[in-house]
């Protein structure tokens, strides 16, 4: 019997037997789960280590001299069963204390039932930056609301204290029992993929949770692919049992996942489309298991339950029963049973990079669980050394072919959103598992990371948004006069016989610094930037100073997935004129704009100004352009700015260009631009829309 075709369990054994089974699987599950700790633990840093020992202390304790105190807040701190344990010991050790001077700051009643992380910590995935991604299962004490808004502020503080002193990402996660075992999982924010995720989201937690001090869940214990209606009789057989040493308060009721729900899975696809922007790779593969899900249920249980049974397997090649390995098992099976060649090809590749980008004791290091796998998978899929030796040289590649395997990735998961829009269950519809707002927020966000619009900026690859601060980036002009083209190139060397690489080409200069303002690739840090300014006419410290005011007034927007709730807006307008060295109003032909919207997207725009002399004329465009935009944004305030590099006499210009601002004449009926803006111009005057995505 394969893993994927579990048994169900539908017989309550006597007490005694129920009891026995019990207890022998929470060895098991306990051997396993001090196996993943281990492996965890393996691969992290010593400042690392020392970070992960202390957040359960921390957790459990409430004293002043350390992080996360919260004065009046003793009754939030506790977690059951910590006294005494590992991470008790390790935390006195590093914090230097005794029991007896953290006596006194420590609850007398446990508020925190169980601790567990989830996600790629303690698997084949994780990697040195990996989150570590805490599930905080409190108990509920409707008489006392206000507790949790303490327990929120002192994890709030802990998560800062994290970053700033070891420079790592921690998220907890504040859950109650009985609202995981009703698979209720709170709104959808950046990190939460809120109701659009239940039976999903349930089935990735149990497949990679450690427990890290608390209940162990019932799950755990219970055989794989039990009933819903038989797990309370298993537990009550098991309570009934002469003699047991099995007591029930031990353990958490998050309930079970038997059978994936199919209504989630379109929406949970839109979640892995928006998640493509931070890792494509990895939102791949998880989109390859929601499609499996959906399109062989049958075939498919929850990969947690095939996680669960192979609990009390030999360790031996404890790799063969990493949460990953098992999915990418999956996720190839799928591809190949679909015969999807191409879709196959990518999630190979997508899976040899997660397992080449590995926290590695020594490379290539022949006991390293990650490097066993990666042999035994190529094995299998019988790749040529020309396939790995390209991968191998990820880092190499240019910018243009990173970005199109990025492309590559986002176009297959809108294809699996597709044929699921096909099968009968739109994307568009309303489903049981999300609510509209939550849908139309996803839509939003996905289609505002990957949609096209005329004038749109574009984003760089996110292995160059990564690594930006070790490249040596340069803002570049054509030496050629008949060809003023603006670009961004990549100069650093990565290795012998690499090309510098051009990032992005203009042909504009607001175009341009508008991309790399866009990708979060300026400033730089240091002086890894350069400037290089050709037949442009302007000096380098001139190009310098306009980069610095231009970013200046945008700023560094931020912004969290509510915004897309709402229509996007116009927020901020730049204006730049680039004309003859010292030169007047006259000799400009254009002028650039860039715009700004409350969904963090960048647009460019160009004026025309070729054939007009009068300088009126010019300023009277100028701002009838600005005031088109702001009037098309019902943004309560919509900045411009100007900028005029290039010309002799700025201040005067720009003061002409404001005194026409609001002034009621139309200038959009004929106005010139590039065909290219023509529809961003005209055909949107109201800015970008809220566009539904993939809306069917």
């Amino acid at each position: 019997m394969t893993p994927d075709n579990l048994p169900l369990r539908s017989q309550i054994p006597p007490p005694e037997v129920a009891a026995r089974t019990l207890l022998q699987h929470r060895k098991a599950f306990m051997t396993y789960n001090i196996a993943r700790l281990r492996e965890l633990i393996r691969f992290l840093s010593t400042r690392k280590t020392a970070l992960f020992q202390a957040i359960p202390f921390l957790l459990h304790v409430n004293a002043p001299f350390l992080p996360g105190y919260q004065e009046g807040a003793m009754s939030e701190s506790g977690l059951y069963g910590f006294f005494g344990s590992g991470f008790w010991k390790a935390a006195l050790k590093q914090f230097k204390l005794t029991e007896s001077k953290i006596r006194p700051y420590v609850s007398t009643t446990a508020a925190i039932n169980g601790l567990y992380l989830m996600g790629s910590a303690g698997t084949l995935a994780q990697v040195s930056y990996s989150d570590f991604d805490y599930w905080v299962v409190v108990r509920r004490n409707p008489a006392r609301p206000a507790n949790f808004e303490r327990l929120r502020r002192k994890l709030d503080h802990i998560e800062q204290w994290a970053r700033d002193v070891y420079h790592h990402d921690i998220r907890f996660f504040i859950l109650h029992a009985d609202d995981i075992r009703d698979n209720r999982f709170g709104p959808i924010d950046d990190q939460s993929s809120g109701a659009t995720q239940r039976t999903l989201l349930k089935d990735e937690f149990y497949r990679t949770l450690i427990l890290i001090g608390g209940r162990i869940p019932l799950w755990a214990l219970l055989p794989p692919g039990i009933g819903r209606d038989d797990y309370q009789s298993w537990i009550q057989q098991a309570q009934q049992a002469t003699g047991t040493t099995f007591f029930a308060d031990d353990y958490a009721d998050l309930g079970g996942v038997t059978a994936i729900d199919a209504s989630e899975c379109p929406d949970a696809l839109l979640w892995q489309l928006y998640k493509a922007n931070h890792d494509p790779a990895k939102a791949l593969i998880k989109a390859s298991l929601i499609a499996a899900y959906y399109f062989h249920a049958s075939h498919y249980p929850p990969l947690c339950e095939t996680v669960k049974q192979r609990f009390a397997e030999p360790i031996a090649d404890s790799y063969l029963l990493d949460p990953y390995a098992l999915l990418f098992e999956r996720v190839v099976d799928f591809h190949r049973r679909t015969e999807d060649r191409e879709g196959l090809a990518l999630v190979q590749n997508c899976i040899y990079l997660r397992l080449s980008d590995a926290l590695e004791p020594q490379p290539g290091n022949a006991a390293n669980p990650r490097s066993v796998l990666r042999s035994r998978l190529l094995a299998d899929w019988r790749w040529s050394s020309r396939q790995t030796g390209h991968l191998d040289r990820y880092a190499r590649w240019p910018e243009k072919e990173k970005r199109q395997f990025e492309q590559q990735v986002v176009k297959k998961i809108r294809h699996f959103c597709e044929r699921m829009a096909q099968a009968h269950v739109a994307v568009a519809s309303t489903s049981n598992c999300g609510n509209n707002d939550e849908l139309r927020v996803l839509r939003n966000a996905a289609g505002s990371l990957f949609e096209t619009q005329p004038g749109k900026l574009p984003a760089c690859s996110l292995d160059l948004r990564a690594k930006a601060k070790s490249r040596q980036l340069a803002l570049i002009g054509s030496d050629d006069p008949l060809l003023p083209v603006w670009s961004v190139w990549d100069q650093s060397r990565i290795g012998p016989g690499c090309e510098p690489d051009p990032v992005f080409e203009g042909p504009e200069l607001l175009r341009t610094i508008g991309f790399l303002l866009y990708n979060r690739l300026w400033p730089p840090p240091g002086s890894q930037f350069r400037f290089i300014t050709g037949a442009s006419g302007l000096t380098q410290g001139a190009l310098r100073r306009t980069v610095h005011q231009v970013a200046a007034f945008v700023g560094r927007y931020e912004c969290d997935l509510s915004v897309y709730n709402r229509t996007a807006q116009w927020q901020k307008i730049v204006v730049v004129l680039i004309g003859p060295p010292d030169g007047p109003v006259a000799g400009f032909q254009s002028a650039e704009y860039l715009l700004t919207n409350s969904w963090g997207e960048f647009y460019f725009d160009l004026l025309e100004l070729s054939g007009i002399t009068a300088d009126a004329v010019k300023y009277r465009k100028i701002a009838d352009l600005i005031q088109h935009y702001k009037n098309s944004s019902s943004a309560d305030h919509c900045e411009h700015y100007l900028c005029l590099p290039g010309i002799a006499r700025p201040q005067a210009a720009i003061d002409q260009i404001e005194k026409n601002i609001n002034k009621p004449q139309g200038l959009c009926a004929d106005r010139k631009i590039n065909k290219a803006d023509n529809d961003l111009a005209e055909g949107a005057s109201d800015g970008p829309a809220a566009r539904p995505f993939l809306d069917q």
